[in-house]
């Protein structure tokens, strides 16, 4: 696994290992989505990884909360899904989404 991730947001020194340092990591993206007008911010996690960080899934919760504060809207993949097809050109057509084959 490589760590930090490459994003344009600062990440911590060393891997995570509990809820409240997961959802530090992964907070400043909120502000980066909304400050930037990004459509969405998903950080994805494997539910083995959100268990045997925090078995309350603490991570989720407060990530949830940081993004309502936020004023973001929370939605599913599937409302994502629904409003893209209802408005098309809300959808970059060539995202730039680095790779290892380009770092």
């Amino acid at each position: 696994m490589a760590w930090p991730p490459a994003l344009p947001w600062d990440y911590p020194a060393r891997l995570p290992t509990t809820g409240r340092e997961v959802y530090q990591a992964y907070s400043p993206g909120i502000e980066y989505a909304r400050d930037q007008g990004l459509l969405t911010y998903a950080p994805c996690f494997h539910p083995w990884s959100i268990y045997r960080v925090d078995r309350g899934a603490a991570q989720i919760d407060l990530l949830l909360e940081h993004a309502q504060r936020a004023g973001l809207t929370l939605a599913s993949c599937s409302d994502v899904y629904r409003h893209l097809t209802a408005q098309p050109q809300l959808a970059h057509p060539a995202p730039n989404i680095p790779t290892a084959a380009s770092a």
